[in-house]
This record gives C-alpha cells, sequence and structure tokens, in this order.
C-alpha cells in the first residue's frame, strides 16, 4: 500500500485550489544534464536553518512586504507570474535552478530544487531582487537558447 505524502511534500493549492506549476524550455533539461519535470511549489516547512516551499517563503515577513509593494497579494501569486513570465534561468553550482523574471528595474527569482522522489522541480524559496549578479544564465528568452 502506497504511504500517502508529508505535508511538506504535497502540492500548495491556491485559494481556489490550483497548483503553482511551470515547465522549463523544451529541451533545456537534455541541453544541460539535468533531469526533466515540471516546477512546483509545495507545502514545505520552515525552522531556523533551512526550509523549502511556500512555508518557508509565507515564514519571512519582510519578503511578504516586499510581494505586496509589487502587486502581489501571496506567495502562489508571485511565485505563479514567474513561472509564467520567466526570461532567464541560470544553473547554480549545486544544480538548484534560478527561474528569473525580469520585470522593470526587477528581477524576481525562484530558486528550485531537484526531488528525486516527486520528480518534481520544487520551489525552495522565491523573492525580488534589484540585480542578477552572480547568475551563471544558461538561458535567456529573448535567444531562446543555451547561452552558457
Amino acid at each position: 500500500m502506497t504511504q500517502p505524502l508529508p505535508f511538506a511534500k504535497r502540492t500548495a493549492l491556491d485559494s481556489l485550489g490550483h497548483p503553482v506549476e511551470g515547465a522549463l524550455p523544451q529541451g533545456l533539461s537534455a541541453q544541460l544534464g539535468l533531469p526533466d519535470g515540471k516546477m512546483l511549489l509545495l507545502n514545505g516547512f520552515e525552522n531556523n536553518k533551512s526550509g523549502f516551499g511556500l512555508a518557508h517563503i509565507e515564514a519571512k515577513p519582510q519578503r511578504m512586504k516586499q510581494f505586496v509593494g509589487l502587486g502581489y497579494k501571496t506567495a502562489h501569486r508571485f511565485v505563479r507570474d514567474v513561472f509564467e513570465n520567466y526570461s532567464l534561468i541560470g544553473l547554480e553550482e549545486n544544480a538548484r535552478l534560478a527561474i528569473i523574471y525580469e520585470r522593470g528595474a526587477d528581477f524576481l527569482f525562484v530558486f528550485c530544487h531537484w526531488d528525486e522522489a516527486l520528480q518534481v522541480w520544487s520551489v525552495t524559496t522565491a523573492l525580488p531582487k534589484r540585480h542578477k549578479r552572480g547568475v551563471n544564465v544558461v538561458w535567456t528568452r529573448s535567444r531562446g537558447e543555451e547561452t552558457a
């Protein structure tokens, strides 16, 4: 018998009961030698030293205040907007993806790591920044190709 998923590994549904999910560009995973799967916001967890997912994002009051200042009432909406409008993808040394939406003077980031058990790119965290310094960009929407 299959065990139910722990709460942290379950999909974080929005107020209408919809998942927040996205897709990587066709063929990018193969080009980079990374697993292929959808991007998904999970419930996650937060503690003093680590965390991931919705619980981790919402545990940061200042970040939530930034989201509201940018016009996002919820973390769900912020992540969904990045998934729908990203223009850059970065790859970190630990194989974590940085999904980036360049919105005016802001760079809206969603970081994802591969969850082997669920076979998805799970959202680690999300945050707005004023720059993209230090990002190893491997894909841009304008060129639609690997740039690294």
